[in-house]
């Protein structure tokens, strides 16, 4: 009953996400044409440099309304040399390089902020690709007088690896069902690779108040959150999609998946902590249920029992199945879903060993301590 009673309400969610998703509409075709500036943090990126520079001078928008500022945040690599030679060939380009006493990524992104002119400012990160229309894509949504803070798609590569495979679904199921909650004005998660913001709202945040942010998105998801409620949109669009390398070790996978569960963890929004403990508890009951079968079916045979616990498994497996057939359409990425059954195995395992480790287990980034 209490199995049954979970899977219902995990279900009604995802019935809602996928209303939600649906209901998502793309905005009109008319340009933007007031100033952008797009800051991308940079630590030790010399291999990612040269690729995203080009990227970003190949952008279908007006270069007298663009400023592209890399932030150097004390890199121990070629980056700062390598953003110095782009400079010289770039007319729009500027290159900033924090102080001894500033570091960390929210400090880069807010020292761009403040050197930049544009009225928009749009971030991504240096290991990212993106076509030709992703800026005006992006700012489009600014003609919307009610819109003051924009996310995006974040996209993994395409790949025959099983490993980035698997990676590739799990981040399209965030990136569609945080779509989701953006269109119900219950936002809880963006990537700090693709989102945007108008700047004199950036340039209110309190300096004391931006002492709390923990991170360079989601705490900056959260202000809007609250200083700007209903302002908040998701860019449903092919052409602002932002495409980026998949962790190439188990290790940093973890350490990637602990960050994100880790910076999440400072909501106090109470649907949003619901809708976590939910999945959350759904994760532990799919474990429970993997063991449970394989005891009943290997060491103490009872065909029932073996059934019951195999039945709760692909109950999860057709809730995730029923919303992602129709979200990954939209992402031509259908062809993951054949892997949705292992991908929910092994993630339900991750999930419930990784969340209680998030909260003790000290996170290092970039040779960092977070």
């Amino acid at each position: 009953m209490f199995f049954g009673i979970l899977l219902f309400l995990y279900f009604v969610l995802f019935c809602v996400y996928l209303y939600s998703w649906r209901k998502i509409k793309t905005t009109d075709s008319m340009n933007y044409i007031n100033t952008v500036s797009v800051i991308i943090a940079c630590r030790n990126e010399e291999n990612n440099v040269p690729k995203i520079v080009d990227c970003l001078k190949r952008q279908k928008f007006n270069n007298d309304k663009l400023e592209l500022i890399f932030v150097n945040d004390h890199s121990q690599d070629n980056t700062l040399q390598l953003l110095i030679n782009e400079q010289k060939k770039c007319s729009f380009m500027r290159v900033i390089n924090l102080s001894i006493s500033v570091e960390g990524k929210k400090n880069a992104v807010r020292e761009g902020v403040f050197n930049s002119t544009g009225d928009i400012i749009l971030c991504t990160d240096a290991d990212c690709e993106m076509n030709s229309f992703w800026i005006q894509t992006m700012v489009n949504y600014f003609n919307n007088v009610n819109c003051r803070f924009i996310s995006a798609p974040v996209v993994l590569n395409k790949t025959d690896s099983l490993f980035n495979i698997y990676q590739k679904l799990e981040l399209l199921s965030l990136v569609t069902t945080s779509a989701a909650a953006i269109a119900l004005n219950t936002p809880t998660l963006c990537n700090g690779a693709n989102l945007g913001f108008r700047r004199n709202d950036y340039l209110e945040i309190n300096p004391e108040e931006f002492k709390k942010f923990k991170t360079d998105d989601l705490s900056l998801l959260d202000y809007f959150k609250k200083n700007f409620f209903g302002s908040i949109f998701f860019v449903k669009d092919l052409n602002a999609i932002v495409y980026t390398s998949g962790q190439k070790s188990l290790n940093s996978y973890f350490s990637q998946k602990m960050r994100w569960i880790s910076s999440s963890r400072y909501f106090n929004d109470l649907f949003i902590i619901f809708k976590a403990l939910l999945v959350y508890t759904i994760n532990l009951i799919i474990c429970y249920s993997i063991i449970q079968f394989i005891y009943f079916l290997f060491f103490n045979f009872n065909l029932v029992f073996s059934i019951f616990y195999f039945t709760v498994v692909i109950l999860k497996v057709l809730i995730d199945f029923f919303f992602l057939n129709n979200t990954l359409n939209f992402f031509k990425e259908k062809e993951l879903l054949k892997y949705l059954f292992p991908s929910v195995i092994i993630n339900s395992i991750i999930t419930t060993v990784i969340v209680p480790l998030s909260f003790i287990y000290p996170l290092r980034w970039k040779g960092r301590k977070l």
